[in-house]
This record gives structure tokens, C-alpha cells and sequence, in this order.
């Protein structure tokens, strides 16, 4: 064969494109505690975090008390950052928590009864984790409801307080409830509960309640993290003995 005729021929030119997309947030566990029927100042409970990317924690607080507060939240000894609180209910979340089994300690001022839970999830941003927490309440004419702006991809987390209750609420329609307990049936008591439902442009998180009961909410919208997925293209070409140049076909 001619040089000019090997020069001849089909070529592949490759281009690889990154494009951005976003991952979807899954979850991993979930845990809880009561601390028994009696006021407390902390309470200890085991949480453990799967090896999935881009993991985030999420504790919900549910407190008896209305004059307590939350001073801390810690996870293997690492403080948890609020996300925020209103009334009886607070949040709180850690990025990255180590993978394993390890202890959350929450931290009141003065002591109180509390249910406490707590979610662990993969796919969330690492830099913005979270929207803005949305909080309500209501008497016991009103069923628990509060609706939280999010979008497709993200996911809405909640905390339910019921000062108490008659019995255990019931999750909303398209929420996952993710924990739900009680330190008693009687005046003096708690409920605490938390679900999580897929976002939207707006998200109501919901829950019936067995009786009537003055209630406190609070919700925030997880962001998923951002990635990347790599394109190939291809161009088939011929080369031009003549002039040297390269023209796609």
C-alpha cells in the first residue's frame, strides 16, 4: 500500500465531558430514645453511620419542658451544629459523622422529660447541607401540619412535639416515619416523632393525632450533593493527503 493511500483513513477523535448532576440522597438508619418517664439533663443513645458518601446526621429534640433548652449535642465526641429550634423542638446535624456505632449525648438546661431521635442519610451536600428551617405550632383544635419550600431531589426532614399525648401519632400520607415513642400517656408527658418525605417545589409534612393535643414542629429540606458524569463523544474523520487537514465527515 502507497503512503498516500495508508495516510488515507478512518480516525476516532475522543472528548470527554464532564457533565454536573446530582446524587440521590438515600437514607441509612435511624435511632431514638425516651430516657425513661423521668426529667433528665442528658441523654445518652447508640446511633450507627453506614459507609456511604456524603453522609450527614440529623437529631431531632423533643422536650416536655418550655422554659428547657438544648446547650449541646454531640456524636463520638463531635458537636453537632444546629440547624434550629422554636419551642419546645430543636434540630441539629454533623457532616461526615464517622462510620460505625457511637454515642449521641444531648445536653438540657434544666432537666426535662424528652423523646430524641436521630437520622443518618448518604448524598447530601457536604458545603450546603440544609434550607431554612421552617417551624409551627398549634392548639389541639389544629392537626399538626407545616409546609417547608424544597425541590426535586432534596428531602424533608421533621421533629414532632406533643405535650401528652393519648397515644402515638400517625405519619402523614407520603411521609417515612422514622421514629415515634412517648414517656408517658399522662399530663406531664412527651411525644416526640420524625418522618421524611421526597421534596418538591412545597412539601407539607403532616401527622394525626390520636386526640386532640396542642402540638410543635419543626422541618428543614436536605440538599443532595453535587457530582459529575463523564460523557464520551466520537467524531469519525478522514485525512487529506493533499493538504494535510483533518475533516470530519
Amino acid at each position: 500500500m502507497s503512503s498516500v493511500a495508508s495516510a488515507i483513513g478512518a480516525m476516532v477523535l475522543l472528548a470527554l465531558l464532564s457533565v454536573p448532576a446530582e446524587a440521590a440522597i438515600t437514607f441509612d438508619s435511624a435511632s431514638s430514645s425516651t430516657a425513661g418517664n423521668i426529667a433528665v439533663t442528658t441523654v445518652t443513645w447508640s446511633h450507627t453511620v453506614g459507609a456511604g458518601v456524603d453522609r450527614i446526621l440529623v437529631v431531632g429534640v423533643s422536650l416536655h419542658s418550655l422554659t428547657t433548652s438544648v446547650s449541646s449535642v454531640t456524636y463520638a465526641g463531635s458537636s453537632l451544629t444546629p440547624i434550629g429550634s422554636f419551642s419546645r423542638v430543636s434540630m441539629w446535624r454533623l457532616l461526615a459523622p464517622p462510620v460505625g456505632t457511637a454515642n449521641i449525648v444531648a445536653t438540657l438546661s434544666p432537666a426535662s422529660r424528652l423523646v430524641v431521635g436521630a437520622t443518618s442519610y448518604f448524598g447530601v451536600d457536604q458545603t450546603t447541607p440544609t434550607g431554612a428551617f421552617v417551624s409551627g405550632s398549634g392548639p389541639d383544635t389544629v392537626p399538626p401540619s407545616i409546609t417547608v419550600t424544597s425541590a426535586v431531589g432534596e428531602l424533608v426532614v421533621d421533629t414532632l412535639v406533643v405535650p401528652g399525648p393519648a397515644g402515638l401519632p400517625v405519619v402523614g400520607a407520603g411521609q417515612t416515619q422514622r421514629w415515634n415513642d412517648t414517656t408517658g400517656s399522662t399530663s406531664g408527658h412527651v411525644g416526640g416523632a420524625g418522618s421524611s418525605e421526597p421534596g418538591a417545589a412545597s412539601v407539607t409534612m403532616s401527622w394525626t393525632l390520636p386526640a386532640a393535643r396542642g402540638w410543635v414542629m419543626g422541618a428543614v429540606s436536605l440538599k443532595p450533593a453535587s457530582t459529575s458524569i463523564v460523557v464520551m463523544k466520537t467524531a469519525s474523520t478522514t485525512s487529506d493527503p493533499f493538504n494535510g487537514a483533518t475533516n470530519p465527515k
